[in-house]
């Protein structure tokens, strides 16, 4: 999902990728076109400093995965509102329809968003499920 949301960001008009966080070593420092199959290089390396990557965007988008990690994903969602980024992300997909979403999510991402003054948009299909309980439905 990261992939593909950095070759959006690249070629989407408006959009500026501003940077990439990674939660694994070995993957900061490379060029963000490394993880999305670019020809030319974005000179938006990846990082696992999440302060220093909020302070440069106005925006996330949020490509990991909240089926198999829900709680680390709230958490981290959380985080960007709070700091006053809108959020976009197929993460956590019972958030489609809040109605249909744990109440505690709700509230917390909710009290996130109007305590940063940020926006969620949840839309997709979770990173994960397609590859993982999809296969296992089927």
């Amino acid at each position: 999902m990261g992939s593909t949301a950095i070759r959006s960001a690249v070629a989407f008009p408006g959009l500026v990728l501003s940077a990439v966080i990674t939660s694994t070593e070995n993957k900061a420092g490379r060029d963000a076109a490394s993880f999305a199959m670019l020809d030319v290089p974005t000179g938006v390396v990846a990082t696992t400093d999440v302060d220093a990557a909020l302070a440069l965007s106005d925006a996330v988008a949020y490509m990991a995965s909240g089926d198999i990690r829900p709680e680390e994903a709230i958490a981290e969602i959380e985080r960007c509102l709070r700091a006053g980024k809108h959020v976009v992300t197929p993460s956590l997909y019972s958030l489609y329809d809040p109605a249909s979403a744990p109440t505690e999510w709700v509230d917390r991402l909710s009290a996130a968003a109007e305590e940063g003054g940020a926006g969620l948009l949840v839309s997709g299909v979770d990173p994960g499920w397609g590859n993982d309980a999809l296969a296992v439905i089927a």
